[in-house]
Order: C-alpha cells, then sequence, then structure tokens
C-alpha cells in the first residue's frame, strides 16, 4: 500500500513524483524540511544567548507545538513539533518510564523566554511506524515557547540541588522532582526555563529556580 505526503521521509522506498514523495506504509517517518531560518549555522540572531542542550516538547497540544520564525507569539509559524505521544511500536522495543515518546531537539540560543532549536526529529525510535494523522515534525531552525520545553538531568553536576548561578562554585537550592524525591543527575525537572551555555536554568516540581551544568535527551537510557 502507498501513501502520498508532501514532506521529506526517512525511510529505503521513497520516490520523487510530480513534486510528491510516494510513500510505503511501512515504518516510515513523515519530517516537514523548514523553510526560512537555516539549520546548522553557528550564527544567531543578534540578542540570543548561546545555547548548546538536548532537548524535547512537553506541549499536549494535539495541534503540536509551534515552531515560530522569530521569538515572539505574532511571528510566522515555520512548522509544528508533534505532541509526546503513547504507542506501542510494532516490534518489543524499549520505552521511556512513562510510556510517552517525546520529539528531541537540539537547543542553540535563548531569548525573551524562547528557545532557538534545530535538528528535531520525530519521536519514537527511527524504525518504527508513526500513528496516522500525526503532523510532521518541522526538522529546521526556529523559535519554541521555554515553558513547553523539557529535558533531564545529566550526571555534570553530581549531587542533589540546584545551582544558584550558571558556574559551578554557585550556591545550591534543594530541590524535589514529581515522586518528591531530591533533584539531581537523571531526575527530570518540571520545565526547562532558560540556557547559558550547556548550562540550563529550571523549574522543580515544588517550584524551586535554579540551574544545572549539563542535560541529556535520551528517554530510554541514560547519556552516561
Amino acid at each position: 500500500m502507498t501513501r502520498w505526503t508532501p514532506y521529506r521521509v526517512v525511510g529505503p522506498t521513497a520516490c520523487l513524483v510530480a513534486g510528491m514523495l510516494a510513500v510505503s506504509s511501512g515504518g516510515l517517518r513523515a519530517e516537514a524540511p523548514g523553510p526560512g531560518l537555516t539549520p546548522g549555522t553557528p550564527d544567531r540572531p543578534p540578542g540570543t544567548m548561546p545555547c548548546d542542550l538536548p532537548a524535547w516538547t512537553n506541549d499536549t497540544d494535539p495541534a503540536g507545538l509551534n515552531v515560530r520564525a522569530a521569538p515572539h507569539r505574532a511571528a510566522r509559524i515555520l512548522g509544528r513539533l508533534p505532541a509526546p505521544l503513547r504507542f506501542r511500536p510494532e516490534r518489543d522495543v524499549e520505552r521511556p518510564p512513562d510510556g510517552l515518546w517525546r520529539v528531541p531537539f537540539r537547543i542553540v540560543g535563548h531569548r525573551d523566554g524562547w528557545f532557538l532549536i534545530e535538528g528535531a526529529t520525530p519521536p519514537g525510535p527511527d524504525d518504527v511506524l508513526l500513528p496516522p494523522g500525526l503532523p510532521a515534525t518541522f526538522t529546521g531552525r526556529g523559535w519554541v515557547a521555554a515553558g513547553m520545553v523539557g529535558s533531564s538531568l545529566d550526571y555534570a553536576g553530581q549531587g542533589d540541588g540546584l545551582y544558584e548561578a550558571p558556574h559551578l562554585g554557585a550556591g545550591r537550592r534543594p530541590a524535589h522532582d514529581g515522586w518528591g524525591a531530591a533533584l539531581g543527575p537523571e531526575a527530570i525537572p518540571r520545565r526547562l526555563l532558560a540556557c547559558e551555555g550547556r548550562w540550563g536554568q529550571v523549574e522543580s516540581h515544588d517550584g524551586v529556580t535554579g540551574w544545572w551544568p549539563r542535560f541529556c535527551a535520551a528517554q530510554v537510557t541514560n547519556c552516561n
């Protein structure tokens, strides 16, 4: 069986016909290439704080998280990132602890409550068939609202508690995750707020705000 889509498709059996892609229904994944902002380049718009963090989308809107051309809500929508997805792959694979697959991407900048991202990939393992009707994943560079973004804490900080400032000499603040345990390596904070280099400012589930020096967006294992 063949289905048709205007999007770029990752997989071995796609062919270009009259400007469309003919796609086999077996385990392929649609991705929408990004117009406008150029991905994979070191340049960032003026006033953007350079960052380098792996992250994922937390937006539960079925329509997906808007990726915009500039860091404000009136900016043009370039594409969308699908909401966290609960589905059973056709083969037995390890799943995230909460059963939700999230779209991963790279944060390359921050400005005024927005993250500049690029390199998003569809949710779930690379070689499984996604449910029908899922929005195509925007893979280019663009801006997303910071409140809709999450990640997990990597081992770089060691010990529990958030840093009061983005450097290892800063004081620490006690904080807790969604199960009431001390917030530390491998924990998932409530949300990611800002970034500076590889440091990220987060809010814990008990409302504590602070910084962590390294992050991990692996969803079924740690990054060590």
